[in-house]
């Protein structure tokens, strides 16, 4: 019988909470990307995780609110947005090293 840890189980909530928009807060637009294809997410979890997003985010606060917010990442693809999310909800290493590799310049 394997017993999970506290890390193994939000590691694997964060990723199920992503996979089901579970009250997702804000839309990611890469430069490529339609409307349809924004990537929905959750600003505490983004915040968390990245200095980046976290600045990029508390710039966003002086805007006025709404519950679905679009923040417009121009410099990266669809793929390269969507890989660098999945990796950020992930802690377990579910997202595969082939493709962490193919965007790994994307990210620095």
């Amino acid at each position: 019988m394997a017993t999970e840890t506290n890390e193994d189980v939000s590691s694997s909530g964060f990723a199920k909470i992503l996979k089901q928009k579970w009250h997702t807060d804000l839309r990611l637009k890469a430069g490529d990307s339609s409307d349809i294809q924004a990537i929905s997410a959750h600003k505490l979890v983004l915040a968390a995780r990245s200095d980046v997003f976290k600045k990029m985010l508390e710039s966003e606060v002086t805007k006025a609110p709404s519950d679905h917010e679009t923040l417009n990442i121009s410099e990266m693809r669809h793929e390269e947005l969507e890989t660098l999310v999945e990796f950020m909800y992930n802690d377990d290493g579910s997202v595969s090293s082939a493709k962490l590799k193919k965007h790994d310049r994307s990210f620095i």
